[in-house]
């Protein structure tokens, strides 16, 4: 009898341990993280493809977020201008993949998105919004919307949260939301304190804030250059 009952335990408990895995591999979240797109060329298609292969597998619990620079170089322009064309054909590439999959996809702008922090950066982004709304008609793609500086709160499950902000509202000098808009959040320190308060709310929870600029950086957008860059700027 009891080496009957040890014989079914070597059979069951491998199957009990792949039911666990399998059921891990099911309900895990998946997020990736895709950052300047918008110049990705034909050479560098793999790598939405590769992600594209990846998110096929497990579409419902995959959330892929585009982290800004989405149009290279400056941008969505306007419909009549000649360069129209090819900024919707590359936001049609990165984003109608995911599309097709039926996972949740957005994309949040960076400075290149602001016109490359250049005035009129706040029409390009509207008009980005607008365009990938075209896209989805049942959902909304573009966050913070309006132009607006966030931050905007994904509940992705019960132990993960995203918060979504745009950095480069912070950094443009031109035209953008301000406190006279209707942004939920309307000046930077008020972005702080919200923040501050959604981390607290959500000790509990795994936390991923996305932006387009690091918050911390070793390299040039952390001020830190070598001599050269400092003697000859212009030759970097």
């Amino acid at each position: 009898m009891r080496n009957r009952l040890i014989k079914i335990l070597i059979w069951i408990i491998p199957l009990l341990l792949l039911g666990y895995e399998r059921a891990i591999s099911q309900s895990a979240q998946k997020v990736f993280l895709i950052g300047d797109a918008g110049e990705i060329t034909e050479g560098m298609a793999s790598v939405i493809s590769d992600v594209t292969a990846q998110v096929s597998e497990d579409p419902e619990n995959s959330t892929v977020i585009f982290l800004g620079d989405n149009i290279y170089p400056k941008g969505m322009p306007e419909v009549e201008s000649k360069d129209r064309k090819e900024a919707e054909e590359i936001l049609s590439r990165q984003i109608k993949p995911f599309l097709k999959l039926g996972c949740r996809v957005l994309m949040i702008p960076g400075n290149h998105d602001w016109k490359h922090g250049r005035n009129k950066g706040y029409e390009q982004i509207l008009r980005q919004q607008d365009f990938l709304d075209s896209l989805a008609s049942d959902t909304e793609l573009f966050f913070p919307r309006g132009g607006c500086p966030g931050p905007v709160v994904l509940n992705i499950s019960s132990d993960l949260v995203i918060i979504l902000i745009d950095t480069q509202w912070f950094l443009h000098l031109h035209e953008k939301p301000r406190e006279e808009s209707d942004c939920p959040v309307k000046t930077g320190l008020d972005v702080y304190a919200q923040l501050e308060g959604l981390l607290k709310a959500n000790k509990n929870r795994k936390v991923l804030i996305a932006g387009h600029h690091p918050i911390y950086s070793q390299g040039i957008h952390g001020g830190r250059s070598n001599l050269k860059m400092h003697l000859f700027p212009m030759t970097d």
